[in-house]
């Protein structure tokens, strides 16, 4: 039976997840929280979580897909107990806080404890502690994030450095940008995009420029674009408006074709 839980909306827009899931996968991620007992335990019957997606009509083989997606990129950490399997959801704890939680369920995995407590009522609840050493002990042996098992670690470093410069990229971008609508969606722009050789430093001097003219500044923003038409369009490569001063003469705006050549010549080295 499901739970009724107060699920952090920044997990509607984590772009991580977002990515490694789409829509329909985060729907599901987000169902197992309500499925899971106080400790983030469920279990993996999948023919019931199915059942319990509703009108998104999922199949117990999709669900599975999903479960293990979310597995081997370490959201998920399957154990054993009692020669029954079980999943345990890996931020469970760190994003879900409960003020009283319930008393276990479903067998702890090893790396958990539960200290049993009682209300002067006599109505008894649980304190959760996670042990991190043994954890730890558990992904490293996981074919998952935590641990290389393809024997091909310099790659997936030189991957994930990419990744990472991409999404601080990113961050830099959105945090700037005036008005903040559908990140995700920006995010999918962004990637298309793939900023490098000199294009996020035209991105974010275009946006500067951008965010002092008046039409962006008028009416609380009301004319600026959305983050993802901006990217999707390039506009950063559009000639910004003059402006005119107090005085009535025009303030000359830096035509982007030449900013574009001061960039590829910064890059270039000709």
């Amino acid at each position: 039976m499901s739970r009724k839980r107060l699920i952090d909306t920044e997990l509607y827009f984590d772009t991580e997840l977002y990515e490694l899931l789409g829509c329909e996968g985060l729907h599901l991620y987000i169902r197992l929280w309500g499925l899971a007992d106080d400790s983030g335990v469920y279990e993996p019957r999948y023919a019931d979580i199915a059942l319990q997606m509703g009108a998104l009509h999922f199949t117990p083989e999709k669900v599975k897909k999903y479960i293990d997606v979310l597995t081997k990129a370490g959201k998920i950490i399957p154990y054993s107990a009692n020669g029954k399997g079980y999943h345990w959801l890996k931020n469970f704890l760190k994003h879900q806080p409960l003020s009283n939680p319930s008393l276990p369920k479903y067998p702890l995995p090893g790396w958990m404890t539960c200290e049993q407590r009682e209300y002067p009522s006599g109505k008894k609840y649980a304190t959760y502690q996670i042990l991190p050493e043994k954890l730890a002990e558990v992904t490293s042996s996981l074919p998952i994030v935590y641990s290389d098992t393809t024997g091909n670690g310099e790659t997936k470093r030189n991957e994930t450095e990419t990744r990472r410069k991409l999404r601080e990229g990113f961050s830099l971008f959105y945090e700037a940008y005036p008005k903040k609508l559908k990140k995700a969606k920006a995010w999918e722009a962004w990637q298309k995009i793939n900023p490098e050789n000199g294009t996020f430093e035209l991105i974010m001097d275009a946006l500067k420029r951008f965010k002092e003219t008046e039409e962006w500044r008028k009416d609380s923003g009301k004319y600026v674009p959305h983050p993802t038409s901006w990217l999707n369009q390039r506009r950063w490569e559009d000639e910004i408006p003059e402006e005119p001063t107090k005085q009535g003469r025009p303030i000359a705006s830096p035509n982007m074709a030449e900013v574009i050549a001061r960039g590829r010549e910064a890059v270039h080295g000709n």
